[in-house]
């Protein structure tokens, strides 16, 4: 039994094909759905959030990031779909949310604590996302080091991976000290941007531009929640699923590390997860 990925698509989302790619890569059965297919439904009425076993929110300029990026997909996402969505976590479903995704889930208070929508409904998010501190928008490739936690997408992932960003608000910073702290004390943090020639050094020293393109507070590029089913990041693992996506292929092939695509066992690790839960 293939696991159901639910690729959500909506006006100015762009990275949606190669997700649903990388899903099926993986083993999954994907497809890519507009959200006005759940809000409002067609001639066989609306589609369910829960007929899924995964969830992408991909990149891209959902709506052209009016207000702020991601801002009006999490206001559409949370006002028809809030019941469904924390019913759909409650079950066990992975949610991944990538660049715009990320963003979406963050302006969501999706991440980083799912939870705390149903404590506080009408309380203020715990981080954002914002302006990069470059003042324009990135498009490179960034080092991280992979932090071990207890995220579902990143098992037995190598110390180190590359992935590509392509954005202008990537910039994590959290609303306060205690916010931060409570990221680190949850062990939420996944993804740190890193110098590849030291990846430890992220946890240690502050990295600096370009290699932490945008700023982040920590040197952030992507967090879990506390059950680590939900996964948000910056940087796309699904531009990197073959390792001729790499600018620098040949030169790793010659240290040994080429034959191997960074983004493909984020993918394998949500399909194998869930093809375990639903086989059981």
């Amino acid at each position: 039994m293939k696991p159901k990925t639910l690729i959500l698509k909506t006006a100015g989302i762009n990275c949606d094909v190669e997700l649903k790619h990388g899903f099926e890569l993986a083993g999954a059965d994907a497809e890519i759905v507009h959200i006005n297919e759940f809000t409002q439904g067609g001639a066989s009425g609306k589609k369910s959030l829960l007929d899924y076993d995964i969830i992408g929110f991909p990149g891209g300029f959902s709506y052209g990031d009016d207000l702020s990026a991601g801002r009006v997909l999490s206001t559409e996402f949370m006002a028809h779909l809030k019941d469904d969505l924390l019913e759909f976590h409650n079950r066990g479903g992975l949610i991944i949310g990538i660049c715009n995704g990320f963003q979406t889930l963050v302006k969501a208070r999706i991440l980083p604590d799912p939870d705390a929508i149903v404590d506080d409904p009408d309380g203020n998010p715990e981080i954002t996302l914002f302006w990069n501190a470059s003042g324009k928008f990135e498009d490179r490739w960034v080092a991280m080091k992979v932090i071990e936690t207890n995220c579902v997408w990143t098992k037995d992932c190598p110390d180190m991976v590359e992935f590509p960003v392509a954005h202008a608000e990537g910039n994590f910073i959290p609303a306060t000290t205690d916010a931060y702290e409570k990221l680190l004390a949850r062990n939420q943090v996944v993804f740190r941007y890193t110098d590849p020639s030291s990846p430890d050094s992220c946890t240690i020293m502050d990295t600096p531009y370009p290699l932490n393109p945008n700023g982040s507070v920590g040197n952030i590029a992507g967090i879990t929640d506390r059950t680590g089913r939900i996964l948000g990041l910056m940087p796309h693992p699904e531009r990197f699923l073959y390792p001729e996506n790499h600018p620098r292929q040949t030169r790793r092939r010659e240290q040994g590390t080429g034959a191997f695509a960074d983004g493909l066992p984020l993918f394998i690790n949500a399909v194998e997860y869930v093809g375990g839960r639903v086989n059981i």
